[in-house]
């Protein structure tokens, strides 16, 4: 994509861009059968727009790997310079396979792990002050 926008800058003739006029190309993909993923880079070519959400990244490159919509893919560290972004994406085959090696922070990422809200931390730590002020007044009242 990059040679067909340099030749065209060369022969000054016009581009066809994208109508969301954003380029994605994976030149490295690695397989990592021990884990059933692939790792891969993604370049991400937006010509004068900004940075691409995320979503609209990640549809893009689901077309161009052809991935099923149920396979989980993890986008991460876009770095921006320019009109292009680099970043890194993984894809496993299954989702389970994705829950038994990945933390949960990723998990939430990719939509698998449902977002859970945690309150017992709360009610165990306003537990501990009542306990610990019921404390001081039992010491107080032992030295008197």
């Amino acid at each position: 994509d990059l040679a067909i926008l340099v030749q065209a800058m060369k022969t000054r003739s016009t581009v066809v861009v994208p109508p969301h006029g954003v380029t994605i190309t994976t030149p490295h993909l690695e397989r990592e059968d021990s884990f059933n993923r692939t790792k891969f880079v993604v370049n991400v070519l937006h010509c004068r727009q900004p940075k691409p959400v995320k979503p609209l990244v990640a549809e893009l490159v689901r077309d161009r790997l052809k991935l099923h919509p149920s396979c989980p893919l993890y986008l991460s560290k876009f770095r921006t310079a320019g009109f292009n972004s680099r970043g890194f994406g993984l894809v496993y085959d299954r989702p389970e396979d994705a829950v038994k090696y990945e933390p949960g922070y990723k998990l939430k990422k990719m939509g698998i792990a449902a977002n859970k809200i945690h309150t017992g931390g709360k009610k165990s730590h306003a537990a501990k002050k009542i306990a610990n002020v019921n404390k001081g007044k039992k010491l107080a009242a032992k030295k008197k």
